[in-house]
C-alpha cells in the first residue's frame, strides 16, 4: 500500500486458481508450504537456519529472517485483494495516510505495544485502526469493501510518497494527537466494533464478540478479529500508552519519524 517501513518484510503470495477460487484445501496449502520451503533451500540457496515453516498459524507461511532481504510466502490471496482495496483509502490523501501511518506504526513498536504473537496489536491492525480514526473525522471517504472493481489480480504500481512542508508536518500532527485521544478515551471499545465495513455502527452485540476487549474487524474476512488475542490487560496498557502519546504526539511522531529517516536503506 505504500506504507511499509524500511525495515518491514516483504509478503509474497504465490497465485493459483484453486486459491484464487476458494477451492485449496487446508492440507494441500499445508503440502505447498512444505514444498514451497524445500524449493527456497534447495534451489535458491536461502540458508535453511533462515527459513522457517510455519503451518500452525492461521495462514501457512514460509519465513526467511535473512538480513538482506526478509519475507514471507503464502498462499493467502485474500490477502492480496485486500492489499489492493486497502490502497485506495492511502490514494485518497497520500500527504496524510502514508506518513501517519509509517509513524505510528514506528512508534507503536518503539513503545512496546505493536506484538501481535505476545497479545498486543500488529502493524496491520494499527492501519486499520488509522484509517478508522480518519473516515470518522472526514478525512477519508469510506469504501464499499468490495472486490468487485478490483482486477483478478491487482497491480502495484510504484508508489509516490507526500511532499514533507511544513503544513504537512502541523497537519499530521494535529490528526496525531486525535487519533491518541480518540483510541485512549473517546472510542467505547466496551460497546463498539472498529469497523471499514460499517464505521459508527457495528457493536459488539451485533458480531458477537461481547468476550473481546478490542474488536477490529477485518474488513475483507469479517469474521475475524484482528484483535482477537488481545486481553484485558494488554488493551489497558494500550490505552495507557495512546493516553501518554495524546499529550505529546507531535514531537514524539517527529522524532520516530526521523530516526526512522536515518535508518540506512
Amino acid at each position: 500500500q505504500g506504507i511499509a517501513c524500511h525495515d518491514s518484510d516483504l509478503d509474497l503470495c504465490l497465485v493459483v486458481d484453486e486459491q484464487r477460487n476458494r477451492t485449496m484445501t487446508k492440507q494441500r496449502i499445508l503440502d505447498s508450504i512444505g514444498w514451497v520451503g524445500h524449493i527456497c533451500s534447495a534451489t535458491a540457496g536461502l540458508p535453511r537456519k533462515e527459513l522457517k515453516i510455519i503451518k500452525t498459524s492461521r495462514v501457512p507461511i514460509v519465513k526467511h529472517s535473512g538480513a538482506r532481504f526478509p519475507f514471507d510466502i503464502s498462499f493467502a490471496f485474500p490477502g492480496v485483494v485486500n492489499s489492493a482495496w486497502l490502497r485506495q483509502y492511502v490514494h485518497q490523501d497520500k500527504a496524510v495516510v502514508q506518513p501517519l501511518v509509517l509513524c505510528l506504526t514506528r512508534w507503536s513498536r518503539a513503545v512496546g505495544i505493536n506484538n501481535n504473537p505476545d497479545g498486543f496489536l500488529s502493524s496491520y491492525t494499527m492501519m486499520l485502526l488509522c484509517i478508522f480514526y480518519l473516515v470518522r473525522v472526514g478525512v477519508l471517504t469510506p469504501l464499499a469493501p468490495t472486490t468487485a472493481n478490483l482486477p483478478p489480480i491487482p497491480e502495484y504500481p510504484d508508489s509516490e510518497y507526500w511532499e514533507d512542508t511544513e503544513l504537512c508536518a502541523t497537519r499530521l500532527g494535529q490528526l496525531a494527537v486525535g487519533f491518541f485521544g480518540f483510541f485512549a478515551v473517546d472510542f467505547p471499545s466496551q460497546l463498539s466494533v472498529v469497523s471499514l465495513r460499517c464505521p459508527g455502527e457495528l457493536t459488539k452485540a451485533d458480531k458477537g464478540w461481547n468476550m473481546f476487549p478490542l474488536a477490529v474487524e477485518d474488513p475483507l474476512e469479517p469474521h475475524l478479529n484482528t484483535c482477537r488475542n488481545v486481553s484485558v490487560e494488554r488493551w489497558d496498557a494500550i490505552r495507557t500508552r495512546f493516553a501518554a502519546a495524546a499529550a505529546g504526539a507531535p514531537a514524539a511522531l517527529r522524532a520516530v519519524w526521523e530516526a526512522e529517516e536515518a535508518r540506512p536503506r
